[in-house]
C-alpha cells in the first residue's frame, strides 16, 4: 500500500492534467452533441444533431472527399515509403542517414510553411507549375481554382512530402530482418522477387500495419492543408470532414452539429482501424 500511495502521488499531476484536458473536454463535447447550443441558454435535442449530420448533403460530400483523399495519400505513401527503403537498405549506413534525413524534413517543416510553397506553385498566373506548362506548349490549369483539379493537387501536396517517418520505419524493420533467411533463399534458386513476398514482405507486415493505420488516422483528419489552400472550395471539391466540423463551430455556430460531427468521424477512425488490423495482423517472429 505504502508503494501504490507513492506511486499515486506521482502520477496525480499528470492524471489531473489528463483529466481536465483530455476526459473532461471529450466529455463535455459528448454531452453538446445532444443539444443545441446557445451562450445563454442550450437546449436538449437528443439524437437530433447527429440525424442532421447523417442526412446532410454536405456533409456526405466531405466524407467523399475525405474517403477519397486517404485512399490516394495513405495508399500511395505505404507504397513511395516502402519502394524508398528497399533502395536505401542496400546502401551505406552513412548514406542512409544522410537520406532519412532528407526525407524527414518536409515534416518538420510545418504545414503552414508547406501550403504557402505550394499555393504559390499552383498558382495559376506567376506559378512555377504553369510557367512550365506554358513553356512545353501545354494548358494551364487554374489548380485551386477549378472543382476538377484541386483535390489532386491538395493530393500531390501530401504524397510528395509526406514519406520521412514510413521511411525511417521500414528502414529500421529491413535491418532487423535475419540475413541468413536470403541466404537460404538464393541458394534455393529465390529469384528477387520471390525473396521479396516470400520474406520481406510478411516480415514488415506488423511496420506495414502500422503505417497504414497512421497513415490513415492523419488522412482522415485533415485539416491544414485545406484551410491554407482552398478552404474547402470551390463548390465543396476539397471539403472535408475535419473541416466541416471547423465550418459548423467557429463559422455557422452550430456547436451541437460540430460535436455530433466529430463523434461520428471519431467512431468511423476506430471501426476502420480495428478492421485494417483485424485484416493485415499476423504474429510473427523470427
Amino acid at each position: 500500500m505504502e508503494r501504490s500511495r507513492t506511486a499515486l502521488a506521482f502520477l496525480a499531476p499528470a492524471l489531473a492534467i489528463i483529466a481536465v484536458f483530455g476526459v473532461y473536454p471529450i466529455a463535455y463535447a459528448f454531452a453538446l452533441s445532444f443539444q443545441h447550443y446557445n451562450v445563454l441558454h442550450s437546449s436538449w435535442v437528443g439524437g437530433d444533431n447527429y440525424r442532421r449530420v447523417l442526412l446532410d448533403p454536405i456533409v456526405h460530400k466531405a466524407l467523399l472527399n475525405t474517403i477519397v483523399y486517404t485512399l490516394v495519400v495513405v495508399a500511395a505513401g505505404v507504397s513511395i515509403s516502402l519502394w524508398l527503403a528497399l533502395l536505401l537498405h542496400a546502401r551505406s549506413a552513412a548514406w542512409q542517414t544522410t537520406c532519412k534525413a532528407l526525407y524527414y524534413l518536409p515534416a518538420q517543416i510545418g504545414v503552414v510553411v508547406t501550403a504557402v510553397v505550394w499555393v504559390n506553385l499552383f498558382a495559376p498566373v506567376d506559378g512555377l507549375l504553369n510557367h512550365l506548362l506554358a513553356a512545353l506548349h501545354l494548358p494551364q490549369p487554374l489548380w485551386l481554382a477549378d472543382p476538377h483539379t484541386a483535390l489532386p493537387a491538395i493530393m500531390a501536396t501530401a504524397v510528395i512530402g509526406g514519406h520521412g517517418a514510413g521511411v525511417i520505419l521500414y528502414l529500421a524493420a529491413l535491418a532487423g530482418i535475419p540475413q541468413s533467411y536470403y541466404e537460404a533463399a538464393r541458394l534455393d534458386g529465390a529469384s528477387a522477387w520471390r525473396q521479396f513476398w516470400g520474406i520481406t514482405f510478411p516480415l514488415i507486415r506488423p511496420t506495414t500495419i502500422y503505417v497504414l493505420i497512421i497513415g490513415f488516422i492523419g488522412s482522415f483528419q485533415v485539416f491544414g492543408a485545406i484551410y491554407l489552400m482552398t478552404q474547402g472550395g470551390p463548390q465543396f471539391s476539397t471539403d472535408t470532414v475535419v473541416y466541416d466540423i471547423y465550418d459548423a463551430f467557429f463559422k455557422r455556430g452550430e456547436v451541437g452539429i460540430a460535436c455530433a460531427e466529430a463523434f461520428l468521424l471519431g467512431i468511423i477512425i476506430v471501426l476502420v482501424s480495428l478492421l485494417q488490423y483485424r485484416v493485415l495482423a499476423s504474429d510473427v517472429e523470427y
